[in-house]
């Protein structure tokens, strides 16, 4: 057993032995108590779902807890207009074919589909895929998804739509645990588990999954060189958040995640491992203003192997290793938000996001020495990076008017192709993509009677 699994284990026999009890009636005041759904996705700031001018869905708690979903993209899969490149569990298909679409948009990088976790980026800055295994099901508080452009606020990666996973934050003790298993040798974990000690409240997430898989051919297809496609991850975050008082705190976050496959084949399999980190703050001043501040990072590495068969499925041989392919992404976004005259919630904020990614890959197989005889490099770097002003105007009780406007630049630079002889050293082609800079202004209005 890894010590990751034992720290897992012990984290949950330590919150089962502490008594974990609830007051009857505040218990009971919370099962008849009935609220307005409130969205923060549409606008970035807290509104009531009926009141937005965009297409939201919200997925809540309950319907996760009901839902026989492992993954959130299974969860997604009922949202109407939702889709991944190819109809496939993110459990078994590759990383790189499980880019999102909203409302038939193409599932690649060009679908301009945003995905949030907390607040930042889930999308890869090399392939625009969404690394589903990185969040415990168990951790998810609610999941909030905006078709179409109604979030402008968002700048150009949300021009198909939002999807916003909302994690719990840490409060008085809490502790939910699932344990599945099934044929094939599978088997899933997950946990979360939360505490509070006076102002400090801290959580912790973990998921587990194994399984022997399935053979992807029917029998009468199969050849020598089949076997059955597994899968493993494992992921593990924690949280910490310190109130110095109401409306004032700070929070810092982590997360590590891994997770290999076998995709059918002896040859043919992938890896990746995913870190994260995480830190922010937020502040409500007398006068009613309210300050947000969010910094994160994510390093991305994995290797992958392609392969080709033969018809008769006799014999595999490789097409292309890819080698310390990965993705550093860093960043922050900053907001204001203020109620004025009661019937203006205005806000103002910016973003900005650094992303370096790199792709390293051997090619052109030599059957007869058994070696690959070219060794492929693209890379570069991009900087993206917006302002936007919001002003929620409720003219009467049923009216309700959305003005806003986002100004954006994009620069793109370093980027590169190379190619080079694997027994040489010479380069055997390059292409140096030019420096390119450009920017975009949106407005927007939006009116909700």
């Amino acid at each position: 057993m890894s010590w990751k699994s034992k720290a897992l284990y012990f984290v949950m026999f330590w919150f089962a032995v502490t008594p974990c009890l609830a007051d009857e009636a505040g218990l009971a005041d919370d099962t008849t108590r009935t609220t307005k759904p409130i969205v923060v996705t549409a606008t970035r700031s807290e509104v009531d779902a009926a009141d937005i001018a965009a297409n939201v869905t919200i997925i809540d708690r309950e319907t996760i807890e009901n839902s026989p979903a492992v993954r959130v993209d299974h969860l997604l899969r009922k949202i109407p207009g939702f889709s991944l490149l190819r109809q496939q569990s993110s459990i078994v298909s590759g990383v790189s074919i499980q880019g999102v679409s909203l409302r038939g948009v193409g599932q690649s990088a060009t679908s301009r589909t945003l995905v949030l976790l907390d607040g930042v980026p889930l999308n890869d800055p090399y392939g625009n895929f969404i690394i589903w295994s990185r969040i415990p099901f168990e951790s998810i508080e609610r999941v909030e998804v905006v078709r179409g452009g109604g979030a402008g606020v968002w700048g150009n990666l949300a021009l198909g739509g939002v999807i916003q996973i909302i994690t719990e934050r840490p409060k008085e003790r809490t502790l939910r645990l699932l344990a599945e298993g099934g044929t094939r040798g599978t088997s899933n974990l997950d946990l979360f588990a939360a505490d509070r000690n006076g102002r400090l409240s801290y959580s912790f997430g973990a998921n587990l999954y194994d399984t022997d898989g399935y053979f992807i051919y029917r029998e009468d297809q199969r050849g020598p060189v089949d076997e059955p496609l597994t899968a493993r991850n494992e992921t593990f975050n924690g949280s910490a958040d310190f109130e110095f008082a109401p409306g004032r705190r700070i929070y810092a976050r982590a997360s590590y995640s891994a997770e290999s496959k076998d995709k059918g084949t002896p040859l043919s399999r992938s890896s990746m491992i995913n870190r994260y980190y995480g830190a922010g703050g937020e502040l409500t001043a007398s006068g009613g203003s309210v300050w947000s501040l969010n910094l994160f990072s994510t390093v991305r590495t994995g290797n992958n192997v392609s392969t080709s068969v033969s018809r008769s499925r006799e014999s595999e041989s490789p097409r292309s290793f890819e080698y310390d392919g990965g993705a550093v992404s860093y960043g922050a976004n900053v907001q204001w938000a203020k109620k004025v005259a009661r019937k203006h919630k205005l806000s103002v904020g910016g973003d900005l996001l650094f992303n370096d990614s790199r792709s390293n890959s051997l090619s052109g197989w030599d059957s007869d020495a058994a070696v690959y005889t070219v060794d492929g490099a693209i890379g570069g770097k991009q900087t993206m990076g917006g302002v936007f002003a919001q002003n929620i105007w409720t003219p009467t009780l049923r009216w309700n008017v959305v003005l806003g406007a986002r100004w954006d630049q994009i620069k793109s630079h370093e980027g590169r192709i190379a190619a080079i002889d694997q027994a040489t050293g010479d380069l055997i082609s390059e292409t140096v993509s030019p420096d390119d800079t450009k920017t975009a202004f949106s407005p927007s209005l939006g009116v909700v009677f």
